[in-house]
């Protein structure tokens, strides 16, 4: 199956405008004054200790544009701040960086794909991107007495440099993963595949918190879906073992990375939040005994184990479903439930931004990712 980057979230996808075009601006020469900001806590996206919020301020325009219909501009800041326990944005003075360090916010770049990642201006027109510009340098401070006052002097990747403004409330949302909070789930048995070795029997292990239902994933807690590998036995049941995530796995003792296909669904390995996040690397050691299972999983969004950490242990009776038409399916045919743009909103939590999420996957080439671990 054609493997793409989920990104039903940046509207327009490759048809981004890379460059900037200095004759289009909407971006005056005086101060830039945002009328609305919201913050995104990441946790430890990549792996190195620190605290990860994406910062988003919107303009006027933006601001008051109805769903589905959104003009304006808005300032996307990957800020990089020392972990204090807390999602809100912490206050200091934040420079621009590359590496990740505290109290630094990303520079604008493109990831191997060609989307863009970091801090950046996106400008909409008609609800599409019409354009973004990159951050390159600059300085933003950032206060917190009650409300926020964050100012700073900026420069895009034509050389311009920008001062803006903005006063007021940032609401913030927490999107990190809370594997303890799974304590329900399923196994689901697909039917038979062929591997490198052989035929493998494939399963789809599903995990959620109270409110999550099954097979559909549908609900307001954490949920996560396991495509898992398994050597051909007469109960065709999972096989004790340790199982190592692998990209486009053709062994047995093997967990499907998560990636979406060309139908836009999520397939493989995936965790859910309000965010989804596709498991790239790690591992999970699996004990059965009948229909109790014992689920030690420690999951990452980058490969060779960089990045977010998803670890956690499930230790319960997780109900047996045999989903299997025939004996032998193809490759093709053998897949994990089909998840697409999973809603939810759970209290004290947060919901979608305004306007569609600038961060889905760890982005490739990030100097930040490749030095995490």
């Amino acid at each position: 199956m054609k493997r793409i980057f989920k990104l039903s979230i940046l509207i327009v996808g490759a048809a981004l405008i890379f460059s900037a075009c200095k004759n289009k601006s909407p971006i005056d020469e005086g101060t830039i004054r945002f009328v609305e900001a919201e913050s995104t806590y990441w946790g430890d996206f990549y792996g190195n200790g620190n605290a990860i919020f994406d910062l988003i301020m919107y303009d006027k325009e933006l601001s008051n544009s109805p769903e589905g219909n959104l003009n304006g501009m808005e300032i996307i800041l990957d800020i990089n701040a020392k972990n204090i326990g807390t999602i809100e944005v912490p206050a200091g003075t934040y420079k621009s960086g590359t590496l990740g360090d505290a109290f630094t916010f990303q520079r604008g770049d493109y990831d191997m794909d060609g989307y863009p990642y970091g801090s950046y201006f996106r400008v909409w027109k008609n609800n599409k991107v019409a354009e973004v510009w990159l951050i390159t340098s600059g300085d933003i401070k950032i206060q917190s007495t009650g409300q926020y006052t964050i100012t700073g002097v900026i420069t895009t990747e034509d050389n311009k440099p920008y001062e803006f403004k903005y006063q007021g409330a940032i609401e913030s949302y927490d999107v990190t993963p809370w594997p303890e909070t799974l304590n329900k789930g399923q196994v689901i048995y697909e039917g038979r595949t062929t591997g490198r070795t052989g035929d493998r029997n494939v399963f789809t292990i599903l995990l959620g918190g109270q409110d999550v239902t099954f097979p559909d994933l549908g609900g307001n807690d954490d949920a996560m879906q396991i495509e898992l590998y398994s050597p051909i036995n007469e109960s065709n049941t999972i096989a004790n073992g340790t199982y190592l995530v692998e990209i486009e796995t053709e062994n047995s003792f093997s967990i499907m990375d998560g990636f979406v296909g060309d139908d836009g669904f999520d397939y493989g390995t995936w965790y859910y939040t309000s965010e989804p996040f596709s498991v790239v690397s790690g591992d999970m050691l699996v004990t059965v005994s009948d229909n109790h299972y014992n689920l030690d999983y420690e999951f990452f969004i980058g490969e060779n184990k960089t990045g977010l950490k998803i670890a956690g242990v499930y230790n319960g009776v997780l109900p047996y479903v045999n989903n299997a038409s025939s004996s032998v399916k193809s490759k093709s045919m053998v897949r994990a439930p089909k998840i697409k743009d999973r809603k939810m909103t759970r209290e004290g939590r947060g919901n979608k931004q305004k306007t569609p999420s600038a961060r889905k996957k760890a982005p490739k080439g990030d100097p930040r990712l490749m030095k995490s671990k």
